[in-house]
C-alpha cells in the first residue's frame, strides 16, 4: 500500500455518510479461540465494496474477503486503530495450530 493513500486515509474525516469503495480505513486485529485460520492483523485496509442492510451499512474489506463488517462500528474505532496501527497495513494472520481451530 502506498504512503499516499495511508496518507489520505488519515487526513480524510471519515463521516456517517455512504462509505466508498477505493476508500481506507483502520480495522482491529482479530484473534479467535476456535478457528484461528481467521486471526488478522490490524491496520489500514482498502473498502472493496458497500452493502447496505435492513440494519445499517457494512462494508467489505479487500483485506478481510468475504466478511461484512458494521461501517459504524468503524468509525467508532478509527482514532483509537489509526494510533495503535499507524501505517502498518491489515493482512490475514492465520493460526493453524489444531488446538485453535477445533
Amino acid at each position: 500500500m502506498g504512503r499516499r493513500a495511508v496518507d489520505r486515509a488519515r487526513d480524510r474525516k471519515l463521516s456517517g455518510d455512504l462509505p466508498e469503495v477505493g476508500e481506507y480505513v483502520w480495522h482491529p486485529s482479530l484473534l479467535h479461540l476456535t478457528h484461528g485460520v481467521d486471526d488478522f492483523q490490524g491496520g489500514v485496509c482498502k473498502v472493496s465494496a458497500v452493502v447496505e442492510k435492513a440494519d445499517g451499512i457494512y462494508v467489505r474489506l479487500e483485506e478481510l474477503g468475504d466478511w461484512e463488517v458494521s461501517w459504524k462500528y468503524l468509525l467508532e474505532g478509527q482514532d483509537e486503530w489509526r494510533e495503535r496501527y499507524g501505517k502498518q497495513p491489515g493482512r490475514p494472520d492465520p493460526d493453524y495450530r489444531r488446538e485453535f481451530n477445533e
